[in-house]
């Protein structure tokens, strides 16, 4: 895991990884609910004020802004 964001409410986060993955967590479960991979990879930074608009920035420059078109699941 490189960076993290928490989603508002605090029940969940978003990760981002050397291996280009963007993951979903339900935080008090432990699990990841998500993964997307993203490239260029690697991810090394990840935003987030509302918990859909996502700024993921990559180490080789490039900063993407992604959006999320469903609400995440509710935390379990």
């Amino acid at each position: 895991m490189r960076t993290v964001a928490l989603l508002p409410g605090g029940g969940q986060a978003l990760s981002t990884s050397l291996d280009g993955t963007l993951r979903l967590w339900d935080l008090a479960a432990g699990t990841a609910l998500a993964a997307w991979p993203i490239e260029p990879r690697p991810l090394c930074a990840l935003a987030t004020s509302d918990g859909r608009t996502l700024v993921v920035g990559t180490a080789a420059g490039p900063v993407q802004i992604l959006q999320l078109v469903a609400d995440p699941p509710p935390p379990r």
